[in-house]
């Protein structure tokens, strides 16, 4: 039972720290079984996962593999962040910039290209 990890401590004792990459497609994978849950529970309108349920999903893990896993997949994950930081800093650019090109308060004309 050694290789069992508990729902509830992925954020404690893998997500945080050591292997947030790996914590990622766990969650990814468990989502249908997270909106199952949810979907038996509406009793706002919206449904829920409570801790309790979280406690009750297991999954077979090694710690020397999730470690792996996750230092293979965090490059690309760093990637990816360092990529939508950069979006969206064009996008605020694009935003201040395209108004005052469209309404003439910035002339571009004289810009050799």
């Amino acid at each position: 039972m050694k290789n069992i990890i508990l729902i509830t401590e992925i954020y404690f004792s893998l997500g945080q720290a050591i292997a947030p990459a790996f914590t990622f497609f766990l969650l990814k994978y468990l989502k249908p079984q997270f909106k199952h849950i949810a979907s038996n529970k509406q009793t706002t309108g919206l449904g829920h996962v409570t801790v309790a349920d979280l406690k009750r999903l297991q999954f077979r893990a090694n710690a020397s593999v999730i470690a792996e896993f996750n230092a293979l997949i965090m490059p690309m994950f760093d990637l990816i962040y360092s990529k939508y930081k950069e979006i969206q800093q064009l996008s605020n650019l694009r935003d201040i910039l395209l108004p005052k090109l469209m309404s003439g308060e910035l002339d571009v004309s004289a810009i050799d290209l």
